[in-house]
Formats: C-alpha cells, sequence, structure tokens
C-alpha cells in the first residue's frame, strides 16, 4: 500500500523493488532445496551403486564357487587310491574290533583278578582263624599236660614221702627212738637199710626227713602228705 504524499513515480519504485526483493528470496531458497534434493539424489544413487557393485562381486564369487565344485566332482580318483583308501578302512575296522576285544579281556582279566583277590583275602582271614583256633587249643592242650604232668609228678612224690615216712617209723621201732627223735640219710638210706636209694622227687623239690612224730616234706608247692 502506497502512502499518501508519496509521489507516484517513487511509490512505482519502492513497489517493483519490493517485488524483486521477494523473488529474490523465493529464488535464493528454490536454489536451495534444488541443491539439498540434488545432493540427496546423489547420495542414493551413490548408495545403489556400491550395493549394485558388492551383488555383483557376490554373484561372480557364487559363479567360481559353482565352477569349483562342478570341477572337483569331474575329477575321478585312480583305482589305486580307492583300494588304498578301501584297505586303510579294513584295517581301522579290524583294529577297532581287536581293540574292543582287549578292552572286553581286559576288563574281564580285571575282574577275576578282582575275585581271586577276594578269594585270597578270604582264604587268609579263613587260615588266620584257624591258625588263632589251632594256637588257643595248642595252650589249652599244652596246659593240660603241664596239669597233667603236674599231678603225676605229685603223685610219684607224695608216694616217695609215703616210703619215707614209712622208713622212719620203721627206724623208730627197731631203734627204739622216742618221738622228737631226728634221723639221718644214713639211717633210713642203703642197700642194708630200709629204702636202698633215697627217693628223688620227679619235679626237682628237696625232702626233708623231719623228726619221729613229723611227717616228712618236699620244697614243691602241692607235694605234700594228706
Amino acid at each position: 500500500m502506497i502512502s499518501a504524499g508519496v509521489p507516484a513515480g517513487h511509490a512505482l519504485i519502492l513497489f517493483v523493488s519490493r517485488i524483486l526483493d521477494d523473488a529474490m528470496k523465493i529464488k535464493i531458497v528454490f536454489g536451495l532445496v534444488t541443491a539439498l534434493l540434488a545432493g540427496a539424489l546423489a547420495w542414493e544413487f551413490h548408495t545403489l551403486q556400491q550395493v549394485q557393485d558388492e551383488n555383483a562381486a557376490l554373484q561372480q564369487q557364487l559363479a567360481d564357487l559353482k565352477s569349483a565344485s562342478a570341477a572337483s566332482s569331474s575329477e575321478t580318483v585312480p583305482p589305486e587310491e580307492l583300494k588304498r583308501l578301501r584297505d586303510e578302512h579294513i584295517e581301522l575296522m579290524r583294529l577297532r574290533g581287536e581293540y574292543t576285544q582287549w578292552q572286553k579281556k581286559s576288563a574281564s582279566a580285571a575282574s577275576e583278578a578282582e575275585k581271586l583277590r577276594q578269594d585270597v583275602a578270604a582264604a587268609r582271614r579263613d587260615a588266620d582263624q584257624k591258625a588263632e583256633a589251632l594256637a588257643t587249643e595248642t595252650t589249652r592242650r599244652n596246659a593240660e599236660v603241664a596239669q597233667q604232668q603236674a599231678r603225676a609228678q605229685a603223685s610219684v612224690c607224695i608216694n616217695n614221702l609215703v616210703k619215707i615216712n614209712g622208713a622212719k617209723q620203721q627206724w623208730a621201732l627197731e631203734a627204739k627212738q622216742p618221738v622228737g627223735a631226728l634221723p639221718q640219710d644214713p639211717d633210713l638210706f642203703g642197700p642194708t637199710r630200709y629204702i636202698a636209694q633215697k627217693p628223688v622227687c620227679p619235679d626237682g623239690g628237696v625232702y626233708t626227713l623231719n623228726a619221729i612224730g613229723v611227717a616228712p616234706t618236699c620244697s614243691v608247692a602241692g607235694h605234700t602228705l594228706p
């Protein structure tokens, strides 16, 4: 809107100038938008080109792999190599079978060894028990034999004391010896006396004649006249 009092020519110039300024601004904005769109399109094109290049490289790698696989499958293995591989496979299976049999035999041997060990341990325990029982029985029998021998020796000794006491009584009667008289060995023992030879205790005891009226004694405990 043109103000009143402004010359018509000058107002027209101002109006045209404003229109030109607005057009310039619009042009600048349009240029900026165009530049931005151009940059975005260029980036998208660059990215698309990279994707296409990578896709082409992958396609080429796939083709190379297919060619290599076809070439590998078309190759034939020589008969000698096949025979060698078969023989090795057969030998491997044989060794596996032998190893399996060996494992079974080893387990069986270990089981038998364990059973044998247990049998030996049981036999040893049985032998120890029998040896202990035998030792106990031997000790018991030895004690019985010793007791029987002691009783037999005591019986012989007491019999000797009876003989000695009888010889004392005979001596006192014939020699007219009173009670309390003490005989000596020559009075009782000798070829011409009452006992040809002085008796001996079988247990190593020592006899004491004692006086008339007192029974003879032996130094071994238990060897006494009743």
